[in-house]
């Protein structure tokens, strides 16, 4: 015969039992099972970004072309070599003092191909640097317009925004561009802010001295920066006065043929960075020749670096751990905010068992 004690155990026990317990914790273990899945596609897909990124920039990268740059020391593969691969091949432009040295294409069709293929003529995101399609490719026009990926890394045109600061502006004035067979002087002369649909700035249809004047004194007026000019005051009769008593006539005249560099400024809706350059008949020297192909480290470029252009070059595996190690993290704090939870729940529930009881006794 049981005892009062016995009973009132027995009705305790039936009165606890939730017959849902194992659904719960069989749902607990779908959720965790779940959470480690989803962690595992996050870190596979952020090592494809990685990875297709790390593939965009060196695609990009002018060392992958320096081996056919005219006259490059190391006769491996010529100029020559490359203009055999691909006809489209033009010319070699080269910017003291920054990284771009890159060949020149042309498309005749448009100006959307060199967007996305490389020099020789494969699909690459990073595209190239070419030669405007509405341009003579001997470059015999007025105004020739170089287009080419603003990039992080200093990669193709990501350099041009730095001839918007005028320290850097008057320290690097010069490149050289080589076509029809010969190297040709750059000298910089002007920068400008402007968008992708400036009618004067995109016009290579120019021919006469009169439209090569008015565009001429349009780039004076754009201009946040031009060689031999203090625009401090943005009166123009101020600017044409100031020109006047330093005896300075215009750097640029209609006798000469401007290398328009275009690449996008993505501060502005369809901004653009233009960089206005003229041809010289003279070869300049490179006075940074020893670094011509190295990220430069120092002050004039490091401001101009965000965080991820930064740290974005570090290797492959350095990422991996830290996405790993940030999944584990993620990982054990998940566990133990379930385990707290699981911990309030019990004691939740054994304040009800007690309750029960209690209320059993009485």
């Amino acid at each position: 015969m049981k005892t009062p004690q016995q009973d009132l155990r027995i009705t305790t026990k039936k009165t606890n039992y939730y017959p849902g317990r194992p659904i719960v914790r069989f749902a607990d273990q779908i959720v965790d099972g779940l959470f480690v899945v989803l962690m595992l596609l996050l870190l596979l897909v952020a090592i494809y970004i990685k990875m297709d990124s790390d593939s965009v920039y060196q695609g990009a990268d002018p060392k992958r072309w320096i081996q056919y740059k005219p006259d490059f020391p190391e006769d491996v593969v010529s100029f020559e070599d490359l203009q055999k691969k691909n006809p489209d091949v033009k010319g070699w432009i080269t910017v003291y003092g920054t990284n771009i040295d890159y060949p020149v294409l042309f498309s005749p069709e448009d100006n959307n191909y060199y967007l996305d293929h490389n020099s020789l003529k494969e699909p690459e995101s990073s595209g190239s640097i070419f030669l405007d399609y509405r341009n003579n490719p001997d470059l015999t026009d007025f105004n020739n317009i170089l287009h080419g990926h603003h990039m992080a890394e200093h990669k193709m045109f990501g350099d041009l925004d730095l001839f918007a600061k005028e320290d850097f502006f008057q320290k690097h004035e010069f490149g050289n561009l080589f076509y029809n067979g010969k190297d040709n002087g750059l000298q910089i002369i002007a920068t400008i802010l402007t968008d992708g649909y400036d009618a004067n700035i995109y016009n290579t249809g120019i021919k006469t001295d009169e439209e090569k004047v008015k565009l001429i004194n349009y780039i004076y007026q754009k201009a946040v920066l031009i060689r031999g000019v203090d625009l401090s005051n943005k009166e123009q009769s101020e600017r044409e006065r100031q020109l006047l008593q330093q005896g300075v006539t215009s750097p640029l005249t209609p006798r000469d043929t401007l290398i328009v560099f275009s690449t996008c400024n993505l501060t502005e809706t369809n901004g653009r960075y233009i960089v206005v350059a003229k041809l010289l008949d003279h070869t300049v020297p490179n006075p940074y020749e020893e670094t011509e192909l190295k990220i430069r480290n120092n002050s004039e470029h490091i401001d101009t670096f965000t965080l991820f252009n930064r740290y974005g070059a570090l290797p492959l595996w350095i990422w991996l751990a830290i996405l790993i190690l940030l999944i584990i993290v993620t990982f054990i704090l998940y566990r133990l905010s379930r385990r707290r939870d699981r911990k309030i729940t019990q004691r939740r529930n054994s304040q009800k068992e007690t309750d029960a009881h209690d209320e059993h006794e009485d």
